[in-house]
């Protein structure tokens, strides 16, 4: 019997971290690999969007019975969670950041999220991204934040699958969205593409899907092997980081 797919997506405003005490508590219970990446930052503010994306990193493993791990990486710098031995662990993750907000996805299967504030499309960049039929969904009578809601959610779900693959840059053209969740994506690498993604053994030919949802003032999706349908991702409130 095929095993069921257990994906979770938790999400953090990082704003609740300006608070001096809760911040250095949570950079206390970070390892040291993470405190390294957050002290890089000299902004306040990307120093919060590192400790925050810890944080999600250390909740969601524990979710899963990892307490303690060693990161690595793919070719690509995708990053792949170990033992202390270098055997990679039964749970696959991705982060993303936009804004303040910090979104985290967990899965047993190769998984991608993206979150992106909405913004502005010029005309010159929605040809230069979206397919012809991409473009058609949009409906006619949109208004001007409505369209950049649209073209917002179709950017992050075309990060979305970049990152599930593993594969850093694709043209966004490579990428053909589906009309609806049940329906899987679809990939049209170019001959350069493949040649460069070699060492990646992508299997192209494999299903993918798109779960997006609004959150607030972001859009936000996954790109996993099953359809989900419907997503609900867990925003992490300040009373839950009380330590």
């Amino acid at each position: 019997m095929k095993e069921t797919n257990t994906l979770s997506v938790l999400t953090l405003d990082v704003t609740v971290l300006t608070d001096p005490f809760l911040f250095a508590c949570w950079y206390e219970h970070m390892p040291e690999e993470r405190q390294r990446k957050t002290d890089a930052f000299r902004n306040d503010a990307d120093k919060r969007l590192s400790l925050g994306a810890g944080i999600l990193l250390q909740l969601g493993l524990e979710e899963r019975g990892i307490t303690a791990c060693q990161f690595l990486e793919s070719p690509f710098g995708k990053p792949l969670a170990a033992d202390a031995a270098g055997n990679l662990l039964p749970v696959q993750f991705n982060l993303s950041h936009s804004g303040s907000v910090v979104a985290a996805v967990f899965s047993d299967q190769p998984v991608g999220i993206d979150i992106q504030t909405f913004r502005s499309f010029s005309d010159r960049l929605i040809r230069k991204v979206f397919r012809p039929e991409e473009i058609a969904r949009k409906p006619q009578t949109a208004s001007r934040e409505e369209e950049n809601r649209f073209y917002t959610s179709l950017w992050a779900a075309k990060e979305s699958v970049l990152k599930q693959l593993g594969s850093g840059m694709l043209p966004p053209l490579a990428v053909a969205l589906p009309e609806t969740p049940k329906s899987p994506l679809g990939l049209f690498p170019e001959a350069k593409d493949l040649e460069r993604l070699a060492p990646l053994a992508i299997d192209w030919k494999i299903p993918r899907y798109i779960t997006s949802c609004t959150m607030d003032a972001s859009a936000l999706s996954v790109c996993c092997l099953e359809p989900l349908g419907s997503m609900q991702p867990v925003w992490i409130r300040e009373e839950l980081l009380k330590v």
